[in-house]
């Protein structure tokens, strides 16, 4: 039944976070992102980069292939592969499709991880690499998108709740790496990259972490769906709950006797707040 395969699906994407978060703990590399043309950027342990939490990446195997850059969000289903860069030979003043197989990169923004990466495989390609266009708080080798504020952490490639039917891996790469790789092919230049992943290689236990809004119906019913395949899991996963809440100080919603100017989005005098006051 669809709620059964709710069930199964979110178990499995918990278990597989799980393994992915435990492997970075223990120092365990379980992805790499590699540049192999141009020979003079390769790196020995890769590109820095995030793993989508949807889609099947092939465990113990690797995707090499060229890399074009779509120069769009993707955000739009009806991808125009007749476009991009590198720029490949023109028939009747058009642009040859994508020759595959390859790998798409794409910008961040717009719309869902899981919406982009659906469109880039309807459109043929192999994997994704998403392009950050944002910068990491301290980290002083990016370079910041103007307009933009930069983020406390890298964000998560996380499932939308309709990325069942994507079977190509993606990552996020990191800004400053990303410009770079989109710099060599807006010049032209092909760039031939690897997506590869290591055997997992978990125990009989798995400890991963949730994390919702206290306020929001869809939190709620979340929490409300995922208690059976948490029960079905047993003693071989245990989770940590963690919630979204927002600074009212920040915002404020704490009055300068102390008292809650906005009332029930807020708790302890308007310190803390369930919902953006904003």
């Amino acid at each position: 039944s669809t709620t059964a395969n709710l069930f199964t699906t979110a178990a499995l994407l918990a278990l597989s976070a799980a393994v992915s978060e435990e492997a970075s703990k223990q120092g365990r590399v379980s992805s790499l992102l590699q540049i192999h043309i141009p020979h003079n950027y390769t790196k020995n342990n890769g590109y820095r980069h995030k793993e989508a939490l949807f889609g099947i990446p092939p465990y113990g195997g690797s995707i090499r292939q060229n890399v074009y850059y779509a120069d769009s969000d993707l955000c739009e289903a009806n991808v125009d592969t007749r476009k991009g860069f590198p720029e490949r030979a023109k028939k009747n003043g058009t642009m040859e499709p994508w020759p595959s197989p390859y790998i798409l990169m794409v910008d961040r923004g717009y719309c869902t991880f899981v919406a982009k990466v659906r469109n880039a495989q309807r459109s043929g390609a192999s994997g994704v690499i998403v392009a950050d266009n944002n910068c990491v708080c301290g980290d002083t080798d990016c370079t910041m998108t103007p307009g933009l504020e930069c983020e406390l952490n890298e964000p998560i490639m996380a499932d939308d709740g309709s990325g069942s039917d994507i079977s190509i891996p993606s990552f996020l790469m990191h800004k400053q790496d990303a410009d770079l790789v989109k710099g060599l092919l807006k010049s032209n230049q092909p760039v031939q990259m690897e997506m590869a992943w290591a055997l997992p290689s978990p125990d009989n236990h798995v400890e991963y972490e949730i994390w919702t809004t206290p306020s929001t119906w869809f939190g709620k019913n979340f929490l409300k769906q995922f208690k059976t395949a948490a029960l079905a899991l047993g003693g071989h996963a245990s989770f940590t709950p963690y919630m979204f809440i927002y600074d009212g100080q920040t915002a404020g919603c704490r009055g300068f006797d102390g008292t809650n100017q906005c009332y029930s989005l807020c708790t302890n005098n308007g310190r803390y707040c369930a919902q953006d006051p904003e």
